[in-house]
């Protein structure tokens, strides 16, 4: 019984670490990922009152992916966010790092979601949960 629970409890932290989901052509050699640090995926990074943190994502391109990937960032009120660059063009097996700019404009205390989402130029946009956690 106790390995059924630790395995299922790994199944449950690890699982979104294993694979990012897909943009543009989902499936195929002609899509891309944005991917954020394991430790944003695990758990939520602490933003102080006044205070901005920057958390890297990972855009990455797969064999036959080439376009524009616009960036965009959707979060809770009291907080500000900005993506470095906005925008990125994208060739084949290319990889590309983001920053995600978070200040916390006095928010009240407790845990909140930013959304990000890369819309690319063709095919489907991806979007990523940011856990944030206001002190």
């Amino acid at each position: 019984m106790k390995n059924l629970l630790t395995a299922a409890f790994a199944l449950i932290v690890l699982a979104p670490l294993g694979c990012a989901p897909q943009g543009g052509s989902s499936g195929t050699k002609d899509s891309f990922t944005l991917s954020l640090p394991t430790s944003a995926a695990v758990s939520s990074t602490t933003v102080k009152k006044g205070e901005t943190k920057d958390i890297e994502l990972t855009l990455k391109a797969n064999k036959e992916f080439k376009g524009k990937i616009e960036l965009k960032a959707e979060q809770p009120e009291k907080f500000k966010t900005e993506l470095k660059p906005s925008s990125v063009e994208l060739n084949p097996d290319q990889e590309v790092k983001v920053q995600l700019m978070v200040t916390n404009n006095d928010a009240a205390a407790g845990d909140a979601t930013i959304r990000v989402t890369a819309t690319p130029d063709h095919g489907t946009a991806v979007s990523r949960e940011v856990k944030v956690k206001s002190e």
